[in-house]
């Protein structure tokens, strides 16, 4: 994605990127929204930079099972969202 500082000072932010889980009917152990990786870019005033925010499948692991969580984390298969900010896209995992 592209950051850009629209301010006069030079500034450093995080940008955060937040995973969306799909509906299941079993019990997955997890906050409907997770943070799944970040990244740290500092701007000048005016500035734009293309950041790229690293993103491991093993992010999206979840635990099913009951409360406890024994069961081993899995990725489900299934529809997600990225967030970053306000903003989403489509995942599929097949």
């Amino acid at each position: 994605m592209t950051v850009r500082n629209s301010g006069s000072r030079a500034g450093t932010d995080v940008v955060q990127v937040y995973a969306l889980q799909p509906t299941t009917h079993d019990i997955v152990l997890a906050p409907p929204r997770r943070l799944v990786g970040f990244a740290r870019v500092t701007l000048g005033p005016g500035e734009s930079k293309r950041v790229q925010v690293p993103l491991a499948l093993s992010a999206l692991a979840t635990t099913p099972g009951d409360i406890d969580s024994s069961a081993p984390p899995r990725v489900r298969s299934g529809d997600y969202q990225l967030a970053v900010g306000t903003l989403t896209a489509p995942l599929a995992i097949r």
